[in-house]
């Protein structure tokens, strides 16, 4: 580990153009892996603001009682989208305002989703959680199939929605045979745990720049909010 190498000089060119107060832009995020990221911990270029984890939910079907949300396909590439994307993401974002979340706008969805491969081979869906008798979705969440598995890759909704409309998500699944798992940040799991869920560390930390001037480590300590979707490669 030093600073005389391909590696480190690399690195830190490229947080000098592109991250930080005087840079193109002012936050990065990243999933390197332990090793990769504690030699840039060492070379003093990141720090650790929240670890990646990956939560199982039950594979049991919804009890009879349970809250009468509906689960539906939902089309994010009709543009009688818009205004359900607009309402579900306007709702997310002032509930997260304290922390740092990507937008998740109609636009960044279909962009995201709907432009990648797998979209037309079938290896995304999406559906919105609706209540009864009320045809605005509750939640509108994203899936993407890994065969008798879905992962969650995003949710949008109101975050205090979030635990029923999973479970609505989770049990008509298991009605299917079908698992649910999520990855999101350490942080902020608590908001997309399910009673007898389980809770595994994938063994990722989230880092954040500190060789260039700009927000510092602590006040970006378990601030983002950050899901499979925003692993660009799935």
């Amino acid at each position: 580990v030093s600073r005389d190498t391909l590696f480190f000089k690399t690195a830190a060119t490229f947080l000098e153009q592109q991250i930080g107060n005087c840079a193109e832009h002012l936050l990065g995020f990243g999933f390197p892996n332990i090793s990769v990221l504690r030699m840039a911990c060492r070379l003093g270029l990141y720090d650790v603001t929240d670890s990646f984890i990956e939560i199982h939910y039950p594979r049991t079907v919804r009890a009879a009682d349970e809250p009468d949300l509906q689960v539906q396909p939902f089309a994010l590439d009709a543009e009688s989208a818009r205004d359900a994307v607009a309402s579900c993401w306007k709702q997310m974002a002032e509930d997260l305002r304290g922390g740092i979340v990507g937008v998740r706008d109609l636009d960044y969805l279909r962009y995201r989703y709907c432009s990648h491969p797998q979209w037309a081979e079938g290896g995304y869906e999406c559906v919105a959680v609706t209540g009864e008798g009320s045809p605005a979705p509750v939640a509108i969440v994203v899936l993407k199939r890994l065969g008798q598995e879905r992962l969650l890759m995003d949710i949008i909704g109101a975050v205090a929605d979030y635990p029923a409309a999973l479970e609505a998500v989770r049990g008509t699944l298991a009605g299917g045979n079908i698992g649910l798992h999520c990855r999101i940040t350490r942080a902020h799991a608590p908001a997309v745990t399910l009673p007898g869920s389980d809770w595994r560390d994938l063994e990722i930390e989230i880092p954040c720049n500190i060789w260039t001037r700009g927000p510092d480590a602590a006040s970006l300590a378990g601030a983002w909010w950050l899901t499979a979707g925003d692993m660009d490669f799935l």
